[in-house]
Protein backbone atom coordinates (compact mmCIF):
# COMPACT_ATOMS: atom_id res chain seq x y z
CA UNK A 1 0.00 0.00 0.00
CA UNK A 2 1.17 3.54 -0.76
CA UNK A 3 2.60 5.06 2.44
CA UNK A 4 0.85 8.37 1.89
CA UNK A 5 -2.53 6.65 1.62
CA UNK A 6 -1.69 4.48 4.62
CA UNK A 7 -1.06 7.53 6.82
CA UNK A 8 -4.23 9.20 5.59
CA UNK A 9 -6.25 6.11 6.48
CA UNK A 10 -4.48 5.78 9.84
CA UNK A 11 -5.34 9.40 10.73
CA UNK A 12 -9.03 8.66 10.23
CA UNK A 13 -9.33 5.09 11.52
CA UNK A 14 -7.40 5.74 14.73
CA UNK A 15 -9.83 8.64 15.30
CA UNK A 16 -6.93 11.07 15.75
CA UNK A 17 -8.46 13.52 13.30
CA UNK A 18 -11.79 13.39 15.15
CA UNK A 19 -10.05 14.08 18.45
CA UNK A 20 -8.43 17.18 16.97
CA UNK A 21 -11.58 18.41 15.26
CA UNK A 22 -13.65 17.72 18.37
CA UNK A 23 -11.31 19.60 20.72
CA UNK A 24 -10.94 22.64 18.48
CA UNK A 25 -14.62 22.84 17.50
CA UNK A 26 -15.66 22.60 21.15
CA UNK A 27 -13.57 25.66 21.96
CA UNK A 28 -14.70 27.32 18.74
CA UNK A 29 -18.33 27.08 19.84
CA UNK A 30 -17.56 27.93 23.47
CA UNK A 31 -15.42 31.01 22.75
CA UNK A 32 -18.04 33.42 21.36
CA UNK A 33 -20.67 32.16 23.81
CA UNK A 34 -18.31 32.82 26.74
CA UNK A 35 -17.39 36.27 25.42
CA UNK A 36 -21.04 37.21 24.90
CA UNK A 37 -22.44 36.01 28.21
CA UNK A 38 -19.44 36.43 30.53
CA UNK A 39 -20.72 39.70 32.08
CA UNK A 40 -24.08 38.09 32.93
CA UNK A 41 -22.36 34.97 34.24
CA UNK A 42 -20.05 36.96 36.52
CA UNK A 43 -22.95 39.08 37.71
CA UNK A 44 -24.85 35.93 38.65
CA UNK A 45 -21.87 34.58 40.56
CA UNK A 46 -21.18 37.90 42.25
CA UNK A 47 -24.06 37.47 44.75
CA UNK A 48 -25.21 41.05 44.42
CA UNK A 49 -21.73 42.57 44.07
CA UNK A 50 -21.75 44.69 40.88
CA UNK A 51 -19.33 43.48 38.21
CA UNK A 52 -18.52 45.94 35.45
CA UNK A 53 -16.90 44.75 32.24
CA UNK A 54 -16.60 46.54 28.92
CA UNK A 55 -19.18 45.44 26.36
CA UNK A 56 -17.97 42.37 24.44
CA UNK A 57 -16.69 42.95 20.93
CA UNK A 58 -16.28 40.58 17.96
CA UNK A 59 -12.55 40.36 18.71
CA UNK A 60 -13.39 38.90 22.12
CA UNK A 61 -15.14 35.92 20.53
CA UNK A 62 -12.06 34.99 18.49
CA UNK A 63 -9.75 35.72 21.43
CA UNK A 64 -11.69 33.43 23.77
CA UNK A 65 -11.47 30.59 21.25
CA UNK A 66 -7.81 31.21 20.59
CA UNK A 67 -6.82 31.26 24.25
CA UNK A 68 -8.20 27.76 24.75
CA UNK A 69 -6.99 26.52 21.36
CA UNK A 70 -3.41 27.48 22.21
CA UNK A 71 -3.55 25.39 25.36
CA UNK A 72 -5.53 22.15 25.18
CA UNK A 73 -5.92 22.26 21.41
CA UNK A 74 -2.19 22.64 20.77
CA UNK A 75 -1.46 19.97 23.38
CA UNK A 76 -3.74 17.52 21.55
CA UNK A 77 -2.12 18.38 18.20
CA UNK A 78 1.39 17.82 19.57
CA UNK A 79 0.63 14.42 21.05
CA UNK A 80 -1.26 13.26 17.97
CA UNK A 81 1.82 14.24 15.92
CA UNK A 82 4.09 12.49 18.43
CA UNK A 83 2.10 9.26 18.06
CA UNK A 84 2.58 9.45 14.30
CA UNK A 85 6.20 10.60 14.12
CA UNK A 86 7.87 8.54 16.87
CA UNK A 87 9.16 5.80 14.56
CA UNK A 88 11.12 3.92 17.23
CA UNK A 89 8.54 3.99 20.03
CA UNK A 90 7.81 0.29 19.39
CA UNK A 91 10.99 -1.64 18.64
CA UNK A 92 9.30 -4.50 16.82
CA UNK A 93 7.35 -2.16 14.57
CA UNK A 94 10.46 -0.04 14.02
CA UNK A 95 12.40 -3.07 12.78
CA UNK A 96 9.53 -4.05 10.50
CA UNK A 97 9.22 -0.57 9.00
CA UNK A 98 12.94 0.21 8.70
CA UNK A 99 13.60 -2.97 6.70
CA UNK A 100 10.91 -2.08 4.17
CA UNK A 101 11.33 1.66 3.63
CA UNK A 102 13.89 4.39 4.19
CA UNK A 103 13.56 6.96 6.95
CA UNK A 104 12.60 9.77 4.50
CA UNK A 105 9.94 7.53 2.93
CA UNK A 106 8.49 6.75 6.35
CA UNK A 107 8.68 10.24 7.80
CA UNK A 108 7.39 12.27 4.86
CA UNK A 109 3.76 11.05 4.88
CA UNK A 110 3.68 10.91 8.69
CA UNK A 111 4.78 14.52 9.01
CA UNK A 112 2.48 15.72 6.25
CA UNK A 113 -0.65 14.11 7.65
CA UNK A 114 0.18 15.03 11.25
CA UNK A 115 0.33 18.66 10.11
CA UNK A 116 -2.79 18.38 7.94
CA UNK A 117 -4.71 16.86 10.85
CA UNK A 118 -3.72 19.72 13.15
CA UNK A 119 -4.60 22.34 10.53
CA UNK A 120 -7.95 20.73 9.75
CA UNK A 121 -8.80 20.62 13.45
CA UNK A 122 -7.80 24.23 14.11
CA UNK A 123 -9.52 25.46 10.94
CA UNK A 124 -12.78 23.73 11.89
CA UNK A 125 -12.63 25.32 15.32
CA UNK A 126 -11.75 28.74 13.94
CA UNK A 127 -14.70 28.69 11.52
CA UNK A 128 -16.98 27.63 14.36
CA UNK A 129 -15.67 30.60 16.36
CA UNK A 130 -16.14 32.89 13.35
CA UNK A 131 -19.75 31.78 12.88
CA UNK A 132 -20.56 32.14 16.57
CA UNK A 133 -18.87 35.53 16.72
CA UNK A 134 -20.81 36.88 13.74
CA UNK A 135 -24.05 35.54 15.19
CA UNK A 136 -23.58 36.77 18.77
CA UNK A 137 -21.14 39.68 18.68
CA UNK A 138 -20.93 41.13 15.19
CA UNK A 139 -18.92 40.84 11.99
CA UNK A 140 -15.14 40.65 11.71
CA UNK A 141 -12.96 41.32 8.63
CA UNK A 142 -12.86 38.07 6.68
CA UNK A 143 -9.55 38.86 4.96
CA UNK A 144 -7.81 39.42 8.31
CA UNK A 145 -9.42 36.29 9.72
CA UNK A 146 -8.03 34.21 6.83
CA UNK A 147 -4.58 35.81 7.19
CA UNK A 148 -4.52 34.91 10.89
CA UNK A 149 -5.62 31.39 10.02
CA UNK A 150 -2.67 31.07 7.61
CA UNK A 151 -0.22 32.19 10.31
CA UNK A 152 -1.62 29.61 12.72
CA UNK A 153 -1.26 26.89 10.08
CA UNK A 154 2.41 27.85 9.74
CA UNK A 155 2.87 27.73 13.51
CA UNK A 156 1.33 24.26 13.64
CA UNK A 157 3.90 23.24 11.03
CA UNK A 158 6.59 24.50 13.39
CA UNK A 159 5.04 22.55 16.29
CA UNK A 160 5.12 19.35 14.20
CA UNK A 161 8.76 20.08 13.30
CA UNK A 162 9.59 20.33 17.01
CA UNK A 163 7.87 16.97 17.54
CA UNK A 164 10.05 15.50 14.79
CA UNK A 165 13.20 16.97 16.32
CA UNK A 166 12.26 15.64 19.77
CA UNK A 167 11.77 12.17 18.29
CA UNK A 168 15.46 12.09 17.34
CA UNK A 169 16.48 12.35 21.01
CA UNK A 170 13.94 10.11 22.74
CA UNK A 171 11.85 7.14 21.62
CA UNK A 172 8.59 6.99 23.57
CA UNK A 173 5.57 8.91 22.35
CA UNK A 174 5.01 10.54 25.76
CA UNK A 175 8.61 11.76 25.96
CA UNK A 176 8.54 13.08 22.40
CA UNK A 177 5.34 15.02 23.07
CA UNK A 178 6.58 16.26 26.44
CA UNK A 179 9.84 17.63 25.02
CA UNK A 180 8.05 19.31 22.12
CA UNK A 181 5.54 20.94 24.47
CA UNK A 182 8.40 22.10 26.69
CA UNK A 183 10.15 23.75 23.73
CA UNK A 184 6.95 25.51 22.71
CA UNK A 185 6.38 26.76 26.26
CA UNK A 186 9.94 28.10 26.57
CA UNK A 187 9.64 29.90 23.24
CA UNK A 188 6.27 31.28 24.31
CA UNK A 189 7.84 32.73 27.46
CA UNK A 190 10.70 34.14 25.38
CA UNK A 191 8.25 35.91 23.10
CA UNK A 192 7.14 38.07 26.04
CA UNK A 193 10.39 40.02 25.60
CA UNK A 194 9.31 41.95 22.54
CA UNK A 195 12.71 42.75 20.94
CA UNK A 196 13.32 39.01 20.73
CA UNK A 197 9.72 37.84 20.59
CA UNK A 198 8.95 39.44 17.22
CA UNK A 199 11.48 37.04 15.67
CA UNK A 200 10.32 33.86 17.40
CA UNK A 201 7.88 31.35 15.89
CA UNK A 202 5.80 31.67 19.05
CA UNK A 203 4.76 35.14 17.85
CA UNK A 204 2.53 33.31 15.39
CA UNK A 205 0.82 31.26 18.11
CA UNK A 206 -2.58 32.75 18.69
CA UNK A 207 -1.94 35.57 16.25
CA UNK A 208 -5.39 35.30 14.70
CA UNK A 209 -7.15 37.63 17.15
CA UNK A 210 -4.30 40.19 16.96
CA UNK A 211 -4.36 40.02 13.15
CA UNK A 212 -8.13 40.48 13.10
CA UNK A 213 -7.70 43.54 15.31
CA UNK A 214 -4.53 45.16 13.93
CA UNK A 215 -3.70 43.51 10.60
CA UNK A 216 -0.91 41.18 9.51
CA UNK A 217 1.94 43.68 9.24
CA UNK A 218 4.82 43.05 11.64
CA UNK A 219 4.78 39.26 11.45
CA UNK A 220 7.24 38.88 8.56
CA UNK A 221 10.22 38.34 10.89
CA UNK A 222 8.67 35.45 12.76
CA UNK A 223 7.39 33.99 9.46
CA UNK A 224 10.93 33.98 8.03
CA UNK A 225 12.41 32.38 11.16
CA UNK A 226 9.60 29.81 11.36
CA UNK A 227 9.95 28.73 7.73
CA UNK A 228 13.74 28.55 8.09
CA UNK A 229 13.48 26.44 11.23
CA UNK A 230 11.02 24.01 9.64
CA UNK A 231 13.25 23.59 6.58
CA UNK A 232 16.40 23.13 8.69
CA UNK A 233 14.77 20.55 10.97
CA UNK A 234 14.26 18.02 8.18
CA UNK A 235 17.95 17.25 7.33
CA UNK A 236 18.92 17.30 11.02
CA UNK A 237 16.21 14.79 11.88
CA UNK A 238 17.02 12.55 8.91
CA UNK A 239 20.68 12.41 9.84
CA UNK A 240 20.03 11.59 13.47
CA UNK A 241 17.31 9.01 12.83
CA UNK A 242 19.17 7.31 9.98
CA UNK A 243 22.23 6.71 12.16
CA UNK A 244 20.39 5.77 15.36
CA UNK A 245 20.36 2.11 16.30
CA UNK A 246 16.93 0.56 16.58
Amino acid sequence: MNLDRLERIRLVRTRRIWVLVGVYVFFGVLGPVTARFLPELLAGLGQGVPVELPPPTPIDGIAQFNGNAQQLGLLAAVFVAAAAVALDANRGMAVFLRTRATVPELLGPRLLWAWIGAVVGYTAGAWAAWGGTVLLLGSIPLDRFLAGLALEALYLGFAVAMVLLASTYVRSTAAVGGIAVGVLIVLGIGSLYRPVGVWLPSALAGAIDAVVRDGISGYWRSVVVTVGTIVATWPIALRRLSTREI
